[in-house]
């Protein structure tokens, strides 16, 4: 009882140990300290994993503008091709325009993979490639396709690739559409 006594009078007087606040005040600097660094850990490993992620989001919108790009300006070519060909002598007047516009357009292009490379190689029956594309005739109807295109697209240790078919049908007046 005595020591009950005494440590209840040192509290009325204000008299108590003291030295236990030193190791508190301790334990919350090492707790804020902590804190902090668990935060700006957050923050960092965040911004990677974000850097991260928009390396692979503008990987991908690259390869999916040019998958539907390279269709789209096929058929352009085409088309353009058609309007500029001599109607007399369409086949060879043909081949020659769909080359020089698709050398125009591949100037100013910036797609991946070897779609104007198999436009440049030519027609597969005119070449010992047997690479390229293939013009073929059936009576007033013209199919044009290239084989083995692909779209290569790379972004640091990331890439897709993707391997289709070109193929469009036509006629001296247009494009034959389905």
């Amino acid at each position: 009882m005595l020591k009950k006594r005494t440590i209840l009078e040192n509290e009325a007087r204000g008299n108590l140990n003291k030295r236990g606040h030193l190791p508190t005040i301790l334990l919350f600097i090492v707790a804020l300290f902590l804190v902090l660094t668990a935060w700006f850990t957050f923050i960092g490993f965040k911004s990677e994993n974000q850097t991260r992620a928009d390396g692979i989001a503008d990987l991908v919108f690259d390869f999916e503008t040019d998958s539907a790009y390279i269709p789209a300006v096929f058929e352009r070519i085409v088309e353009r091709a058609i309007v500029k060909a001599d109607k007399s002598n369409f086949r060879n007047s043909f081949e020659t325009e769909f080359l020089k516009i698709a050398e125009r357009v591949d100037s100013v292009s910036e797609a991946s993979g070897n779609f104007f490379g198999k436009i440049r190689i030519g027609n597969k029956a005119k070449n010992r490639l047997n690479d390229g594309y293939e013009l073929t005739e059936n009576g007033e109807i013209y199919t044009l396709e290239i084989k083995d295109v692909f779209v290569n697209v790379k972004n640091g240790n990331n890439e897709i690739k993707k391997r289709f078919d070109l193929s469009v049908i036509f006629t001296k007046d247009g494009l034959v559409r389905s």
